[in-house]
């Protein structure tokens, strides 16, 4: 059943691939429309039996409905990055797909021919598409998703070469080990960092696959993470990622800037003494507030841009 699970797989990541190679707007929940791709209905009939019994047997349908879950909560999130979907949020999604994944099977069960298997496909991925729409309406920070189409904000994962860069680190003044928040799904400056040689890790709400150096967790909760080793961390890494969700709960009026503020100074006692956090943007409403005594702050302006990136150094 390996194979067919496989199988399964890659027909669902290939529609995935189909629908977010659209243009964003097209994905907007008040546009959303899901399309099929054109070769899924012959794909379907003709491993249609293997595929009746691997959702059939045990725990296989519960499989395929958290990897959709999450295959769509990655979507959501690379489409809004603002957007933080509640442990409530999430289980109504993951009914969706449990009702998704029942038609799709009620409908493999009954329909022998291609044409009007391709018809009912069409049907159920309609009201899935409405269903969908109806969800992303109605979720926790439904608020913050732009009415215009055309306004959503996106997230990107940059080259490690780029952050570097932007940050301002030198790599041959760089402290071990090295924790990168908000690394992106791939973890691709961690990756990075230890094909040089270096004690690196990440973390991010999103990890494509998870290894002993890639954590899937929430920035706002890594008391254990943070506590890893003696020592304390030599060097902790956010790029458009921490200080941008701080700058935007710091700005939003049902907010949680407060929580953002804990975790910021957690991160700072989580260093040993001369550690540094590297982050962009630079946050001036809470790096004016630090202790002179304690904390060294550095700034490093971005050609082009208002925006500067911050180093902040440990003194004691």
């Amino acid at each position: 059943m390996v194979a067919v699970e496989e199988f399964v797989k890659k027909l669902v990541d290939l529609q995935y691939q189909m629908n977010c190679s659209r243009a964003y707007w097209e994905l907007h929940p008040h546009t959303l429309q899901l399309r099929l791709s054109p070769n899924l209905p012959d794909q379907i009939c003709r491993n249609k039996k293997n595929i009746l019994k691997y959702i059939s047997e045990e725990g296989n349908c519960e499989k395929l409905v958290s990897y959709l879950t999450t295959r769509t909560i990655q979507v959501i999130y690379h489409l809004n990055q603002f957007i933080n979907l509640s442990i409530f949020d999430k289980a109504a999604l993951h009914q969706e797909y449990s009702l998704f994944i029942n038609q799709l099977y009620n409908l493999l069960s009954q329909s022998n021919q291609v044409t009007k298997l391709k018809d009912e496909l069409h049907r159920i991925l309609s009201e899935h598409s409405s269903r969908l729409r109806s969800y992303l309406q109605q979720i926790q920070d439904r608020e913050i998703i732009p009415d215009d189409p055309q306004q959503l904000i996106v997230c990107s994962q940059y080259s490690p070469e780029f952050q570097l860069q932007m940050l301002g680190i030198d790599l041959t003044e760089l402290w071990e080990p090295v924790l990168d928040i908000g690394c992106g799904t791939s973890g691709n400056l961690v990756t990075y960092l230890r094909n040089q040689g270096f004690q690196a890790y990440g973390i991010d709400r999103n990890i494509e696959k998870a290894d002993s150096y890639l954590k899937e967790a929430d920035w706002l909760e890594l008391t254990d993470i943070l506590q890893y080793g003696r020592s304390g961390w030599g060097t902790i890494i956010s790029h458009m990622a921490f200080t941008n969700h701080f700058i935007h709960h710091h700005m939003r009026i049902d907010g949680v800037p407060e929580k953002y503020a804990k975790a910021y100074m957690s991160f700072l006692l989580s260093l040993r003494k001369g550690g540094s956090f590297f982050y962009a943007p630079g946050l001036p409403f809470i790096e004016d507030l630090l202790s002179e005594q304690q904390y060294e702050v550095k700034r490093k302006s971005i050609k082009t841009h208002t925006l500067y990136s911050t180093q902040i150094i440990k003194l004691h």
